[in-house]
């Protein structure tokens, strides 16, 4: 963790850039192109277009101001998070053409829904690391890791695909950026920056869009960013426990990554029925629990790295 806090003017930039820039222009997209259609089919394509240009506008400015990378570089896992992002939400739409035919149209993006998953682990699980879960090289452990990531992916992507059709208006995306502000402070914790920087991305994105989304509940734009939520979110965690030799457990990172599942309890009728306060209540309860704990282990961790601790073995 850092000897020294960053300086007001850093803060101040890294806030405009990476969290209000992508939550403006999220925010812009949506109120251009909501009118366009009455109906909520095209306001799934709407959700992801803005999520799209949010994070790469928010993107392009870090990496301009911060990494001093250029964008089509890719000699990072995390470099690719904006290109599977994008092509996660544009793959959620192929549905679209097939209104009429929902058998059909649900069958080809479940297809190609897996089609991205399996692809996309092999770019976002790293060549090398600083650590894996079990110790192993990354030689040995990087095929687990690909297929518990492809998993992990498919189990988010329809998980928050279903929560979001049963958790409408802005409490669904003002809910899903806690786990992108906790999962800033996990990374940040654990010494990754430039990946607290990127979910703070994530995070303004989701803010910008939550005010619209309790503006125009029937409009269901905020499930188009489902797959990038999955996609940023997932790969974000797993390349900081990976990339870090600092001792934040594991199940910091498991905590984070899985959060957003706990919206699944909005679908339960029981709490459908509920007043609205009482079931907005439960649905924040349940996000901030595992939010909490997983905070809460990356900060109580010990400092010494874990190179320095294998180190001073017995």
């Amino acid at each position: 963790m850092p000897e020294e806090l960053p300086s007001p003017e850093w803060i101040a930039e890294a806030i405009a850039y990476g969290v209000l820039l992508p939550s403006v222009v999220a925010g812009l997209v949506i109120v251009m192109t909501l009118r366009a259609s009455r109906n909520p089919r095209p306001a799934r394509a709407v959700g992801a277009l803005a999520f799209a240009c949010g994070f790469l506008s928010g993107y392009a400015a870090l990496c301009h101001v911060f990494f001093d990378k250029p964008l089509w570089k890719f000699e990072d896992p995390w470099q690719w998070l904006p290109v599977w992002a994008t092509l996660a939400v544009a793959a959620d739409l192929v549905d679209l053409p097939f209104a009429k035919k929902p058998i059909v149209g649900g069958a080809l993006r479940l297809l190609v829904l897996v089609a991205v998953v399996f692809v996309a682990a092999e770019y976002l699980v790293p060549q090398t690391a600083a650590r894996t879960p079990g110790g192993a090289p990354i030689a040995e452990a990087r095929p687990n890791l690909v297929q518990a990531t492809r998993l992990g992916l498919l189990v988010l992507w329809l998980g928050l695909a279903w929560a979001a059709d049963r958790v409408p208006g802005g409490l669904f995306p003002l809910l899903l950026a806690l786990p992108a502000l906790a999962g800033g402070m996990v990374l940040e914790a654990s010494g990754s920056g430039t990946y607290a920087q990127l979910a703070g991305l994530l995070a303004g994105v989701l803010l910008g869009c939550a005010p619209l989304a309790w503006w125009k509940p029937g409009r269901p734009f905020v499930r188009g960013m489902v797959p990038g939520i999955v996609v940023v979110l997932s790969g974000l965690m797993l390349n900081g426990f990976l990339d870090t030799l600092v001792p934040v457990p594991l199940t910091s990172y498991l905590l984070v990554a899985a959060a957003p599942l706990a919206l699944l309890v909005g679908a339960v009728p029981a709490v459908r029925r509920l007043p609205t306060r009482l079931r907005s209540a439960i649905l924040a309860s349940a996000v901030l629990l595992p939010l909490g704990a997983a905070v809460g282990l990356a900060l109580t961790a010990p400092e010494e790295t874990e190179e320095t601790t294998a180190s001073a073995g017995p």
